[in-house]
């Protein structure tokens, strides 16, 4: 309580708030985990979202072979080689949950902008619902059908069938 305290107190008065998020290694998790992480920001507030490592490949070359990275596993959400960097579904879901959070930003601010401009509150009413509640709406589906930890449980491959 008194952490979340400290950074509500840090919002009001202001300050950035991010999440950051370190788990891994990164192959190991369901994309969701990262498609994710711009809903809990907006559920929260926070206005940005970050995470271990773009390019930390565990001291390994060659991402598209792991093997070698025995004992110091890879972070990075793509697949590095000596020649190119190739996208992964982790990186998609980073990017489209960060679109998500745009999405519904975009929509909360045209809401605020047709109500200053006089347009009547009834008429905005689903739309100003949705730009408030969708976040809480997306992340209690999910706790509601893993548990609050169990997504990443089932990134980890725990309690499937």
């Amino acid at each position: 309580k008194r952490i979340q305290s400290y950074f509500q107190q840090a919002q009001a008065e202001g300050r950035p708030f991010w999440f950051y998020q370190c788990h891994g290694p990164t192959r190991v998790f369901n994309p969701s985990y990262y498609r994710l992480q711009s809903w809990y920001a907006r559920k929260h507030g926070a206005t940005g979202v970050a995470f271990w490592a773009y390019a930390d490949g565990g001291k390994n070359p060659n991402s598209w072979n792991e093997y070698p990275a025995v004992g110091a596993a890879g972070f990075t959400p793509v697949y590095f080689s000596a020649d190119d960097v190739t996208t992964t579904k982790h990186w998609e879901a980073l990017l489209e949950g960060r679109q998500d959070y745009q999405y519904v930003s975009i929509l909360r601010d045209r809401v605020d902008e047709l109500r200053r401009s006089g347009l009547a509150a009834e008429s905005l009413q689903e739309a100003e619902r949705l730009a408030d509640e969708l976040a809480d709406t997306v992340i209690d589906h999910v706790e509601r059908q893993f548990g609050r930890w169990g997504l990443f449980k089932a990134s980890l491959g725990e309690g499937m069938n």
